[in-house]
């Protein structure tokens, strides 16, 4: 929390003023990082279209989003991995650590396209995978140009056109 404080240009005990825990302050970093990035995409998702066009809308939409909030890529690689190791912050975070999974389900059911019921779980892992694996480029030294490159190649092989 000193670390934190340091940045923030304030003392731990005035952190501690506002967050009683380092699990209270993830939860509320991670509270504001879910409902900028939702409300962005699920502006995207409201405008209708097939499986293949909401990816790609919300791919654009990330990665805007990613350019314009430089921290929330570097939080989306973290919380995942932090919420998967640290039992007590999902206990803070509560059914929230899951809302990803249910905005992808949600998406999914309303696109008019037909996919099997057997295969919608693992559709929706995997897209929640790849979204959360676009965020390591932002957030490490390779940058905004190697997510863009992943991105629109990611594209490419949805609307296949990626292998010639």
């Amino acid at each position: 929390m000193k670390d934190i404080a340091a940045a923030a240009h304030m003392t731990a005990g005035a952190l501690y003023h506002h967050f009683s825990s380092k699990q209270d302050l993830f939860a509320a970093v991670f509270h504001r990082h879910q409902e900028s990035a939702f409300d962005a995409l699920e502006k995207v998702v409201a405008k209708g279209g097939s499986f293949i066009e909401r990816i790609t809308l919300l791919l654009d939409t990330a990665a805007e989003l990613h350019i314009t909030d430089r921290g929330l890529a570097r939080f989306t690689l973290v919380a995942s991995i932090e919420l998967e190791q640290h039992p007590e912050l999902r206990a803070v975070v509560g059914d929230d650590a899951r809302a990803v999974y249910r905005f992808f389900e949600g998406m999914l059911a309303a696109t008019p396209d037909r996919m099997s019921p057997d295969d919608l779980e693992g559709l929706v892992n995997m897209v929640v995978a790849m979204f959360s694996g676009f965020s390591m480029f932002d957030g490490g030294p390779r940058g905004v140009a190697a997510q863009r490159g992943a991105i629109e190649a990611f594209k490419r092989a949805l609307a296949g056109k990626l292998v010639v």
